[in-house]
């Protein structure tokens, strides 16, 4: 029988990690969500076990990568008391909350890199824009509707007011209305025109710019179109252009898990192998140039941020385990254990 050195204390350190800004990061928020989705994940997945098995597995699969999904952090400490993160097992799975969190950081610091890019040429202005079509109830097809508005875009890129702009990024985002009974699929767009487009003939009104939206849809109403020029700096703006493609507000109800079974296999399905973001003239001109790939599933959630910078040396490295439903936690000892170790082997 294995037994303890009567000072051997176990002390336990929930993990506290701040942003640049002094905001703590919510791993916590982000893992309890991901732990509920788990096991939305795990009872789609019984349903259609015995009369779909491959969309059983395929669901199965997905609750599997989920529910080992950031289980253990590493983060390097520097001098300081500075934490970054070094290590991490993220499942990608398109709606997990932890993953989508992690994406959008990754995303903002992308397009920050980008955008500055642009800006050193001195020669450019931003407009942040907006299109949506009308809501759709949530028993309507999500998938077809999204399907609409992709095709709408590649038309709208082909209207004659688009030819003023030099480059663009164009992201998916979908979230519920209030009353929970309707999907508001949008485009969260960026676009980059010349300084002179707003005192030139090229400059467009939002007026002509719904029209092109309208035909592009081949709408029988004037959909929405918003946009604003954009004067503050790619820091101030970004956290408003860069969204999750669906919150887990709008999927995830803790108290009711047949709601969130259903809101998880429409946008699952809806969701499925998509192109979420698209870059355009000089955005993915620049993007290629830094060799950066936003739409890449498999990159790196890690080392982003400009959390790990190259060459950086650390203090110490503290690893943090998820305890289950509660939050992520180190273990010191403050015991040598030789003794103890010792007296185990000689029981052996």
């Amino acid at each position: 029988m294995n037994t303890l050195p009567k000072n051997y204390n176990i002390e336990v350190e929930v993990l506290q990690d701040l942003s640049s800004s002094g905001r703590v990061r919510p791993w916590r928020e982000n893992k309890l969500a991901n732990t509920v989705l788990t096991a939305v994940y795990k009872n789609i997945a019984k349903r259609f076990s015995g009369v779909l098995k491959p969309l059983g597995d395929y669901y199965l699969s997905k609750a599997n990568r989920l529910d080992k999904c950031a289980r253990h952090l590493v983060f390097g400490v520097e001098e300081n008391g500075k934490k970054r993160l070094v290590f991490a097992d993220f499942c990608r799975v398109r709606l997990c909350p932890m993953c989508q969190w992690r994406r959008a950081l990754k995303v903002e610091s992308q397009m920050f890199d980008i955008i500055r890019e642009i800006e050193k040429l001195n020669t450019y202005s931003f407009i942040h824009m907006t299109l949506s079509f009308k809501n759709i109830s949530v028993g309507d097809d999500l998938s077809a509707e999204i399907d609409r508005l992709m095709y709408a875009w590649q038309k709208f890129t082909k209207n004659i007011v688009f030819k003023p702009i030099q480059g663009y990024y164009r992201a998916l985002e979908i979230r519920l209305n209030e009353q929970q009974t309707e999907y508001h699929p949008h485009f969260h767009i960026l676009l980059v025109v010349r300084k002179s487009y707003f005192h030139s003939r090229d400059y467009t009104s939002q007026a002509t710019w719904t029209q092109a939206w309208k035909q592009a849809g081949q709408l029988d109403y004037e959909p929405h179109v918003w946009l604003k020029k954009i004067k503050d700096s790619s820091a101030l703006f970004l956290p408003e252009l860069i969204k999750y493609t669906a919150k887990a507000e709008d999927f995830i109800f803790p108290d009711d898990m047949a709601l969130s079974e259903e809101r998880v296999i429409q946008l699952d399905r809806a969701l499925h192998q998509r192109k979420l973001i698209c870059l355009g003239g000089i955005v993915r001109q620049i993007s290629q140039d830094l060799k950066i790939e936003i739409n890449a599933e498999d990159s790196d959630l890690v080392h982003i941020d400009g959390e790990v910078p190259q060459n950086a040396m650390f203090y110490r490295q503290m690893a943090y385990t998820w305890i289950s439903g509660v939050t992520f936690a180190n273990y010191k000892f403050d015991s040598d254990l030789t003794d103890f170790h010792n007296a185990n082997k000689a029981q052996m």
